[in-house]
């Protein structure tokens, strides 16, 4: 239970690292290290490319499966997509990143989830970060310890649990394309601590956002609306959260058929949040199927 309202700030969080200094030099603050370690766990086999890709470049179509190590961030090349077979298992070492700028494909099962971790248990890491020429498609996946930057891009997120990023799970920034359904951010009812500070992040005008069926919880703040008009958030769980939805003017976003256990959200002057058919128990549609 959160027991002391948590301090409001201009933008989103981002770790430190080779993603948040990137971003830092845009403005953005980051967060101050949290721990974590290398990625040189047993069992595991590093991040291979091609022998004829350059160091921290994806530079052609390559398929990863098994368990694999992250030990340096590395950027998917535009033009160059990356898949993800069911069952894996990513480590990312403190402080590295997947930088998307061609595509990523998560292509996990409901008995085979792709599990995206760092190297060390209850550690962070810099997260996905994908550019305005990248594209995340993620079923049935299970990632914790980093969270996504969309600036631009487009992510398409279905059936998977989003967890314990060091800041903000998920940052829309700029005119991104974002739709995610029948998915969790939050540790659900399962208990446990969130080190999650917003689950979803919207910032900017121009974007196309879609977060629906999905259960948005255990988390300081489940969405701040910072940016957008006719944001569709329909048909979600909202709970355990401090804050549901935060907002500021300007901004709109329908919420109708949502449950909220603690009340309906009010809108911030000038702001407008379209609230109709709330549910009156939880939704049995949403979260992962």
């Amino acid at each position: 239970m959160l027991t002391s309202l948590p301090m409001k700030y201009p933008g989103p969080w981002f770790p430190v690292g080779a993603l948040g200094v990137a971003l830092a030099a845009c403005g953005y603050p980051q967060l101050p290290p949290l721990g974590g370690g290398d990625a040189s766990g047993g069992g595991g086999a590093d991040a291979g490319t091609a022998d004829s890709d350059p160091p921290g470049h994806v530079a052609s179509n390559a398929t990863w499966s098994g368990t694999v190590d992250v030990s340096e961030t590395l950027t998917i090349d535009t033009g160059v997509t990356l898949t993800i077979a069911p069952g894996t298992t990513i480590r990312f070492a403190e402080g590295k990143s997947l930088v998307i700028s061609g595509s990523l494909d998560v292509r996990g099962q409901k008995a085979a989830v792709v599990k995206l971790s760092p190297a060390i248990a209850g550690g962070h890491y810099d997260g996905i970060s994908v550019a305005a020429s990248g594209q995340l498609n993620m079923t049935y996946g299970v990632q914790v310890g980093g969270g996504i930057v969309v600036d631009g891009g487009k992510i398409t997120v279905s059936d998977s649990f989003m967890s314990q990023a060091p800041g903000d799970f998920l940052s829309i920034l700029g005119a991104a394309t974002v739709t995610v359904s029948y998915s969790q951010f939050g540790l659900g009812t399962g208990g446990g601590s969130d080190t999650t500070h917003t689950d979803v992040y919207i910032s900017g005008a121009g974007s196309t956002i879609s977060i629906t069926h999905t259960n948005i919880s255990t988390a300081p703040f489940g969405v701040m609306l910072y940016g957008g008009t006719g944001v569709n958030l329909t048909k979600n769980n909202w709970f355990s959260n401090f804050t549901d939805i935060d907002t500021q003017a300007g901004v709109m976003g329908d919420v109708s058929g949502g449950w909220f256990p603690n009340g309906a959200p009010m809108a911030a002057p000038g702001a407008t949040l379209i609230v109709t058919n709330a549910a009156t128990s939880r939704l049995s549609d949403a979260g992962p199927r």
